[in-house]
């Protein structure tokens, strides 16, 4: 991929949500916090959110310091992966989408919103690997 197949991705994204970024996790408060969260309902299992998970909230995605080393291609399916969050959170509202996407899960454990929604981004993450790499990616 090239820089500027790349940047188009940037901008498309940019068109569809103009408060659209990508922004450090470990330059943010609120990821700090959702960090620190994290390992005290996980009575610190969960050590990794700020080094191995990319992270959307609203029309921000929260990247690890790794980021830089990603190639253009590997930035590219993840834009388009976490573009569909960005979808969704606009059709069912930030509070709603986050709602059913955290907490629905916890009562029965079932998961169902998180899947459906993690299920329709890893689609779009599918198309983005066989239109960058071809079918070679999938034998």
């Amino acid at each position: 991929m090239t820089k500027e197949e790349y940047q188009k991705i940037l901008d498309e994204t940019k068109k569809e949500f103009s408060d659209f970024e990508i922004l450090p996790k470990n330059k943010s408060v609120l990821m700090k916090f959702i960090d620190a969260a994290l390992k005290i309902i996980t009575f610190g299992q969960m050590k990794n959110f700020m080094t191995r998970f990319i992270t959307v909230i609203g029309n921000k995605v929260y990247v690890p310091d790794t980021w830089e080393d990603n190639t253009l291609t590997s930035k590219a399916e993840v834009i388009r992966h976490e573009r569909v969050h960005m979808r969704q959170s606009k059709k069912y509202g930030r509070f709603l989408f986050s709602f059913l996407y955290l907490v629905v899960p916890f009562p029965i454990g079932i998961a169902y919103f998180r899947k459906k929604f993690e299920q329709e981004a890893y689609e779009e993450s599918l198309k983005a690997l066989y239109e960058y790499h071809g079918e070679k990616v999938f034998t």
